[in-house]
């Protein structure tokens, strides 16, 4: 999911300005933010713990 997030967002960017090195550079940024977001979510499911639920 966290390499799914980075290319539509670097996608995103190439396509609203063009550059690839800054389309490459939000990719990773995504990416960098997304995978410690996931690996938490996983590990909280793994766990059993449920949150937000009632």
């Amino acid at each position: 999911m966290a390499v799914i997030s980075g290319l539509v967002a670097g996608w995103l960017c190439w396509m609203a300005e063009g550059s690839v090195p800054g389309g490459v550079l939000a990719g990773l940024g995504v990416v960098g933010l997304a995978v410690p977001f996931f690996n938490c979510l996983i590990a909280s499911e793994a766990a059993g713990e449920v949150h937000g639920r009632g």
